[in-house]
């Protein structure tokens, strides 16, 4: 195993930030400066035809914010939808850090983004973030026709922490718990946080100088979770639900030195062994997270457009890039 030039670059650069923030300074400061490493490193996107803003009511209250991409004219019919769950350990990040990933993906799948801003934690804890995403489709089924979208065709796709959100959603799609969806696409997904010491890539990659470290992970989990118990959840770790069957058509990619990287390739192979069609890409020498920040780490770019491609095959599409290399196949 070793580590892309690309990747060593970037973890050096981070290393030499002054000063360090780590998970010791405290939330607010942890999201301060993933936010601004996250915009520092962006995806390089083209402009959407439209762009819209929504808001809507979850559980016991709450409002969640959605932010819409619509990459082109529906002249010739209703456009698919992604429906975009962004990563940040269920504690950092937002719509805005991953607005650029989002893009770019809508762009080259030729669908309607939808970048979902659900709950983050310790504000609201374990399951929040679960049901605002489930809001979010449902809102997405009933009200996308005004917005030119198919509520026919929605894939899901997110990283990290949202893949975890999207793995759970597609779970309760196939089980006729949630409108159907088209696809899933899942970017290292965290789909096994309370049970991470079983993946031997924890233990190859969870040290720190990888980036993501395990007392990174767990520092994220004491604040997401509320109960020891819920450590072995389901919706925690999606890899431990009894029903996989009738799920949609899965995507995974994950990166050879990331420490989540074992348990999304177990996930990809339980899918599999459950009927589902599946798809996975480990793309060598890469680091955790490395598709949100392509401006370090260009090779994100391939699987980006590997994402896009497996979306726009499921969920309508037809590439609107601007950038004509960025819509070789």
């Amino acid at each position: 195993m070793s580590l892309a030039p690309e990747c060593r670059a970037f973890l050096a650069a981070c290393a030499a930030e002054t000063p360090r923030v780590d998970w010791a300074s405290g939330v607010e400061a942890m999201r301060r400066a993933n936010v601004a490493r996250e915009l520092r490193y962006d995806v390089q996107a083209p402009a959407m035809w439209r762009e819209h803003s929504a808001s809507i009511a979850a559980d016991h209250g709450a409002e969640v914010s959605l932010d819409l991409y619509v990459p082109k004219p529906p002249s010739a019919g209703p456009l698919g939808v992604l429906l975009f769950l962004h990563g940040g350990g269920w504690v950092m990040c937002s719509p805005a850090s991953h607005a650029n990933m989002c893009r770019y993906l809508c762009a080259r799948a030729g669908v309607i983004g939808v970048n979902v801003g659900y709950r983050l934690a310790p504000e609201h804890r374990f399951p929040a973030a679960h049901h605002d995403v489930a809001a979010a489709l449902d809102w997405i089924f009933g009200n996308i026709a005004d917005y030119g979208g198919d509520g026919a065709r929605i894939a899901v796709a997110g990283d990290s922490a949202g893949g975890n959100l999207a793995a759970v959603l597609a779970q309760a799609a196939a089980c006729g718990e949630a409108p159907r969806l088209a696809a899933q696409a899942l970017f290292y997904p965290s789909v096994a946080m309370g049970i991470r010491e079983r993946f031997a890539s924890w233990n190859d990659f969870g040290g720190g100088e990888y980036g993501l470290s395990d007392s990174d992970a767990e520092w994220m989990t004491g604040l997401y979770l509320e109960r020891a118990e819920q450590r072995f959840d389901t919706w925690f770790n999606p890899i431990l639900a009894d029903r996989l069957e009738g799920a949609a058509p899965a995507l995974i990619i994950s990166a050879e030195c990331d420490p989540l990287r074992d348990e999304g390739q177990a996930y990809a192979a339980r899918l599999a062994a459950n009927g589902v069609r599946v798809e996975a890409h480990c793309f060598p020498g890469m680091i955790h997270a490395f598709m949100s920040m392509a401006g370090a780490m260009p090779t994100a770019y391939r699987a980006l457009d590997l994402a896009g491609d497996f979306i726009a095959a499921h969920a309508g599409g037809g590439c609107v890039m601007a950038t004509e290399t960025r819509c070789e196949t």
